[in-house]
């Protein structure tokens, strides 16, 4: 994860942008989101994957746009999502629970705020997906930039967020 790089190598780093990271131990709820979260990866062993995105999607408010069929877009995109789907599976069986259960080294990067920037979707507010980066973005006492869209901004508005996180990446550090 680019935090954990920015906290111990913080010399590699010129820029980190984190865009709604998954952190929800950072959540006054945390406890109810671990159940959340086990209660997806049950879902993904004992029934189906598609019960587990199902409960996924819901838990997290919905947030996501249903994505475009394969034969609606050129094949470039089409093997995109072919891969983002198979992925998917990998992220439910091996990287949820993990990456939703980690709590970055907040003392580490205190001091290195000022080439990190922590994102959240503007329709993702108050939703699972935006609310990690709201506590993180508390924690370390910096502002959250609103991204446009939702948690998968780049595809809600794909121009408006590439021009965004060229001037982010660009900007010197603050």
């Amino acid at each position: 994860m680019a935090l954990d790089l920015l906290a111990r190598h913080p010399e590699r780093i010129s820029r980190v942008i984190a865009h709604e990271p998954p952190l929800f131990e950072l959540l006054p709820d945390a406890a109810e989101q671990r159940a959340f979260v086990a209660e997806v990866h049950r879902l993904f062993r004992t029934d189906r994957p598609a019960a587990a995105s199902a409960r996924f999607l819901e838990g997290i408010g919905g947030t996501l746009k249903p994505l475009p069929a394969p034969d609606s877009v050129p094949p470039r995109t089409a093997a995109m999502l072919a891969r983002l789907m198979a992925n998917a599976l990998l992220m439910m069986e091996h990287e949820l629970r993990q990456f939703t259960s980690h709590h970055p080294d907040l003392t580490a990067l205190r001091p290195h705020t000022d080439c990190l920037v922590i994102g959240a979707g503007r329709d993702t507010f108050d939703h699972l997906p935006a609310r990690p980066a709201y506590a993180l973005a508390a924690e370390l006492g910096i502002e959250v930039t609103e991204f446009p869209g939702g948690h998968s901004g780049f595809t809600d508005a794909p121009v408006e967020f590439a021009d965004l996180l060229l001037d982010l990446l660009s900007a010197p550090r603050s």
